[in-house]
């Protein structure tokens, strides 16, 4: 297991690594603990928007390479 990310459990009680499909990271915006998905693609990286407060984050490119080897970029 990876420390600080989320995972999902079936009904069999397996865990499920949901990144880079949902994150969780402190917001800079509102400095609380948030969940983040892909919203937007501008040039040079990708947007994450929170799931609880709607605010955003810029990921720079290359940092965004889990996004598209799932296809999502």
């Amino acid at each position: 297991m990876e420390p600080g990310s989320l995972y999902l459990r079936d009904s069999t009680h397996e865990l499920h690594l949901l990144r880079p499909f949902l994150t969780g990271e402190v917001c800079s915006v509102c400095r609380a603990w948030s969940t983040f998905h892909a919203d937007l693609v501008p040039k040079g990286g990708v947007q994450l928007k929170s799931l609880e407060h709607g605010h955003v984050l810029h990921q720079p490119a290359d940092k965004s390479k889990a996004l598209a080897v799932v296809g999502l970029l």
